[in-house]
């Protein structure tokens, strides 16, 4: 999954005021509140009140990524936020959280879109962040 340009697509996530079709605004509330859970593509298409292919369409032309792309981009966006806020929890469990059903799966969806594993980006933020404190200790 390549990472859209802000040409390509609204800002993440997506603006809710700014969505033109009452169905695809249902449909990303729907994901925000339940983006940790697995949910089919005919599911989500009913939330819209649309059929599968035309939301699909829609929500792609509309947001500038296909539906799985955005739900993916919102978790490694929570994951990021998690590993920074809880440096004591697990990346697995982190991962299960987000709706990941696998550790090696939540990996290569983090790295394939930050560049990093989950365990690099905590190590890098947690350094960054000691840094600084010893900066403005001085």
């Amino acid at each position: 999954m390549q990472k859209p340009t802000g040409a390509q697509r609204q800002s993440f996530p997506v603006e809710e005021a700014a969505l033109p079709h009452g169905g695809i605004k249902r449909a990303i509330e729907f994901i925000h509140r339940h983006y940790h859970e697995k949910h089919s593509l005919e599911e989500i298409a009913a939330e819209a009140c649309l059929s599968q292919y035309h939301f699909c369409r829609l929500f792609h032309r509309i947001v500038g990524l296909s539906y799985h792309e955005y739900v993916t981009l919102m978790r490694i966006e929570k994951a990021q936020a998690l590993l920074q806020q809880t440096p004591y929890r697990s990346i697995t469990e982190i991962g299960y959280e987000i709706g990941f059903g696998g550790l090696r799966n939540f990996e290569s969806c983090f790295k394939k879109l930050t560049g990093q594993t989950p365990y690099q980006y905590r190590t890098r933020f947690i350094k960054r962040r000691a840094i600084s404190f010893a900066k403005s200790a001085k």
